[in-house]
């Protein structure tokens, strides 16, 4: 919960506003994570939908998606037969719309928005995760009210289109996991 206070506090300019936002603050964790969600539902567009996205796929994963793996199924729309790499979003922009609510962990490493800055060309197999177990309670406890019935199916659907790319078939190689989603 303090990477959370922290990154709400680094958001503010004046010293005022920074105790504002510690009187304000919520003190139990899912009294955050509802001030968490009502900021998200508050985004632009593009935004709030790229945000319950993201959250979407890390809840219903099996296992931890690498950075490139999450960016990767983020960019494929559906009826693409190439890769189109003008649709990767980077990966900082993942993480500082997703208010903190989650980062990127690998061995020895936790990083969050917006204390650190990654270029998309270095992006390794850090694992994108929620910040606490917590946090995936309370989307559990949630998930009807933060998803509707077509997340299941857009992760479906880019998966299926992804495995379709003519990258991908034409690969004689590659070992595909499609037992990595629920």
């Amino acid at each position: 919960m303090a990477r959370l206070q922290l990154n709400q506090i680094s958001s503010v300019v004046t010293v005022r506003q920074m105790y504002s936002v510690l009187e304000n603050t919520p003190t139990r964790l899912y009294d955050f994570y509802e001030e968490q969600i009502k900021r998200l539902r508050r985004l632009p567009c593009y935004e709030r939908e790229l945000c319950l996205r993201v959250l979407s796929w890390v809840f219903k994963c099996k296992r931890p998606l690498s950075a490139k793996e999450l960016v990767a199924g983020l960019a494929v729309e559906i009826g693409d037969t190439h890769f189109d790499k003008t649709g990767v979003i980077d990966i900082n922009l993942v993480l500082e719309v997703c208010a903190g609510l989650i980062h990127m962990a690998g061995p020895g490493k936790a990083r969050s928005a917006p204390f650190f800055r990654l270029e998309n060309d270095i992006i390794g197999e850090e694992q994108v995760r929620f910040v606490h177990s917590t946090v995936q309670e309370y989307i559990a406890d949630h998930r009807h009210e933060l998803f509707d019935m077509d997340s299941d199916r857009d992760i479906f659907r880019s998966c299926w289109t992804y495995l379709s790319l003519a990258e991908i078939h034409n690969c004689k190689h590659s070992v595909v996991r499609i037992s990595s989603f629920s």
